[in-house]
């Protein structure tokens, strides 16, 4: 006989892991996790993620998610002009990923000095001008935020949030720059809006804050906006109308929790503060005093170089004594004199020569002349012998 397996029921959302998510996504409608001092987030439908969708102004420019905008910076740190064209034109935030490593002329330590400022200064823009999503980032004070994502060591900690060992940071495998700088720019929002006081004050003062501000929005924008105000007002009556009056006991059970939460608050605060001077590390009076020392030091090496350089050059060239130099100049004085005797001399003889040169043609010119006279007396003497010689044979 064969065994036929056994088909398991599928639920009306499809598989049984779509199930499983579709019940997760209910009971989570934020898509985060949390525990006592963490917030764990991952995915394009959490507020927290790169890819989720967020429409921003930048100037003339638009956005319509993070991912967007960080990769437009990097175009134009680089000077790519097409890169930027493409990114703006898309809108999926898996492309603009894929442009961005297309960027022309990439340089990761350049990228690595301006990207953490890029994201801080597009994150502000993304929540300062989406009121909804800034309420729930104000919600997650004081937690820490971390990316929970299991590739990227990052901008996330490369853990998954199914995995036990995240709640301990000993355990990221990533540095969590997205998480440090979400969490100081949530800090440097609310401490903005005077909204950083502990306890239920600071979520008083918050929601008053951010309703201030939807109205101001709601103003510009559609009449929808305001419908939404008013139910949001009237759900809040409701819960006040539904929730009994406290007695002072509990009054004062509630004081002494919220000077308690105050407390545990105020130390989550400086853990903030240290976040953020993570991310915008600030040089500490000890480093400026070791720079100092460097410095100091670079100067006196380059005085005492110098100093053996001159040590050397003298050495080279060494100091002449008083009585050194006037020996030498005697010497000097006395080989001009030789050298003009010398001149002197061969002045002389060449003179001789010239002299003697003079002579000698001068004697072979006479004795040139004496020879031709000679010959002239010898042609006389035979032309007289000859015509001596017709005058006897014609007498004869």
């Amino acid at each position: 006989m064969s065994s036929t397996p056994v088909k398991r029921k599928q639920n009306s959302s499809g598989t049984p892991r779509k199930a499983k998510k579709a019940k997760q996504e209910d009971a989570n409608p934020n898509n985060f996790t949390e525990d006592d001092k963490h917030v764990f987030f991952f995915g394009k439908k959490c507020v927290f993620s790169q890819f989720h969708p967020a429409y921003f102004v930048e100037g003339d420019l638009k956005f319509n998610c993070m991912e967007q905008y960080m990769h437009y910076h990097k175009a134009v740190t680089f000077k790519d002009k097409q890169m930027q064209k493409q990114i703006l034109a898309s809108d999926d935030p898996l492309t603009h990923k894929k442009l961005g490593r297309k960027v022309s002329k990439f340089d990761p330590k350049v990228w690595g000095s301006v990207s953490l400022e890029v994201v801080k200064r597009g994150s502000k823009l993304k929540y300062n001008q989406n009121l909804e999503m800034k309420r729930i980032l104000y919600g997650t004070h004081p937690k820490q935020l971390v990316e929970a994502s299991p590739r990227d060591r990052l901008w996330g900690v490369g853990m998954g949030q199914s995995n036990p060992k995240i709640h301990d940071p000993k355990n990221w495998r990533g540095k969590n720059l997205l998480g440090e700088v979400l969490t100081g720019v949530r800090y440097e929002m609310m401490q903005a809006d005077g909204v950083l006081d502990t306890g239920k004050v600071a979520k008083k003062n918050s929601e008053e804050r951010i309703t201030v501000e939807e109205e101001k929005a709601g103003q510009s924008t559609s009449v929808t906006d305001k419908n939404s105000e008013t139910q949001n007002k009237t759900e809040k009556m409701s819960l006040e109308q539904v929730t009994p009056q406290k007695s002072p006991e509990k009054t004062k059970m509630k004081e002494q929790e919220e000077t308690k939460q105050d407390k545990s608050s105020a130390t989550q605060n400086k853990t903030e503060k240290e976040t953020l001077e993570r991310v915008t590390p600030k040089k500490s009076p000890e480093k400026t005093k070791m720079k100092e020392q460097e410095e100091t030091k670079q100067d006196k090496s380059s005085e005492t170089q110098t100093k053996t350089e001159k040590g050397t050059l003298e050495r080279v060239t060494p100091k002449k004594s008083p009585e050194k130099t006037k020996m030498k100049q005697q010497e000097e004085t006395k080989q001009d004199q030789r050298y003009t005797e010398q001149s002197k001399s061969k002045e002389t003889k060449d003179e001789g020569k010239t002299i003697v040169k003079q002579k000698e043609t001068d004697d072979n010119k006479s004795a040139k002349k004496r020879k031709r006279e000679e010959k002239s007396m010898d042609r006389k003497e035979s032309n007289e012998s000859l015509s001596m010689k017709k005058r006897k044979l014609d007498e004869s």
